[in-house]
């Protein structure tokens, strides 16, 4: 009798859910959203998104979360934050997918699609392996919307570090051009892609984009590709021109990504400021004094291992001031973080982001 009534749930279950939301429950606990073909006892766990890359888990029971869907709802305008990692960790992808995410909320949602995309292929069984990564770059060209985060997760998990190499995988060229892209979450695929890649021949457009792209969004992505791929002249270079800008909105955008990268790695900041302080150049430039000077061009590889993102021979003092700035950048990872001043309580969240960077390059400038 028991054996009748559990074969019945499961038929119930499996049929009811088809013309529902299915959500499959796997042997390992995972929970994800399934085509309604899905059958309880399968291996083959499929998605609207693709495949589930599994470890051999099987689907062990269907439910129609219709109604766990909609009760989650209000908790989307309470706390948006939570209302993703509950949908997440529920498995309701295709919800999230659907959303059309406010400015201060797209980091959070493209980075839990993008990590579901590691475990998603999309791609017909059949794609030849040296196409996959090309493949999944051409799908993502073609969207703008929340999907390209499940393909950019894909691709992660396709493409391995170049450090320059050739490869089959897409070009410079290819993700350059979507940094023209009007839309961001192109310009945010393209950084993916290449940090991911981890090309020292990208640096420059990596650091162009942390520097300069309009949204604040792109560039923390972008400054975290450069940070990866070469901290120390990362931490470097956004040093440099904060402490050498005229634009006080560059050198803000500068402290920002010293304070979101280099701040949490102490480390790597004090062993900057070190090489600066301890290089043969600054050694030679203070030993000309005051009145002498060296050829322009000559070489400060000592400082970040011939870094691509190094300015050739700055003088004494913007190196003496870099090594102090970087320094504080290290000291302050022990330090709270600085408060904005002047800021009503009514202020908009930009207003409250650049006050912030403002507090930022204070604090690093040492004023």
């Amino acid at each position: 009798m028991l054996k009748l009534t559990a074969l019945l749930l499961t038929t119930f279950t499996a049929t009811s859910v088809a013309a529902q939301n299915a959500t499959a429950v796997l042997d390992d606990g995972t929970r994800i959203d399934v085509v309604a073909s899905s059958k309880v006892g399968s291996f083959m766990v499929v998605t609207e998104l693709g495949r589930l890359r599994s470890q051999g888990e099987q689907i062990s029971l269907l439910l129609d979360t219709s109604e766990e869907i909609r009760l989650l709802e209000p908790l989307r305008d309470l706390d948006y934050a939570l209302w993703v990692a509950r949908l997440s960790e529920r498995g309701h992808l295709l919800r999230l997918a659907a959303e059309t995410p406010a400015l201060e909320q797209r980091a959070l949602l493209f980075d839990t699609l993008r990590i579901w995309g590691r475990r998603l292929d999309p791609l017909p069984p059949d794609t030849p392996r040296q196409d996959r990564a090309a493949a999944l770059w051409e799908r993502a060209l073609k969207t703008n919307e929340t999907q390209l985060a499940f393909l950019v997760g894909a691709l992660e998990t396709e493409i391995s570090p170049t450090y320059g190499r050739q490869s089959d995988e897409p070009s410079l060229v290819s993700w350059r051009n979507a940094l023209d892209s009007k839309y961001p979450t192109q310009r945010w695929a393209a950084v993916r892609l290449a940090g991911a890649q981890r090309d020292a021949n990208a640096e420059i457009d990596l650091l162009n984009v942390s520097l300069k792209d309009p949204d604040l969004w792109v560039a923390l992505e972008a400054g975290h590709a450069l940070y990866v791929t070469d901290p120390e002249g990362a931490t470097y270079r956004w040093a440099y021109e904060m402490v050498t800008s005229r634009s006080k909105e560059l050198a803000r955008r500068c402290a920002t990504q010293l304070a979101k990268w280099s701040r949490p790695d102490a480390r790597t900041a004090r062993f900057v400021a070190s090489r600066l302080r301890g290089s043969t150049l600054f050694q030679q430039r203070n030993a000309c004094g005051a009145g002498g000077s060296l050829p322009y061009g000559t070489s400060g590889s000592e400082i970040t291992k011939n870094s691509v993102l190094e300015v050739a021979s700055p003088s004494t003092l913007v190196m003496t001031f870099l090594a102090d700035t970087i320094q504080r950048v290290a000291d302050s990872a022990e330090l709270p973080v600085p408060a904005p001043e002047g800021v009503p309580e009514e202020a908009t969240p930009e207003t409250l982001r650049k006050a912030q960077a403002e507090a930022w390059r204070k604090a690093f400038l040492g004023r």
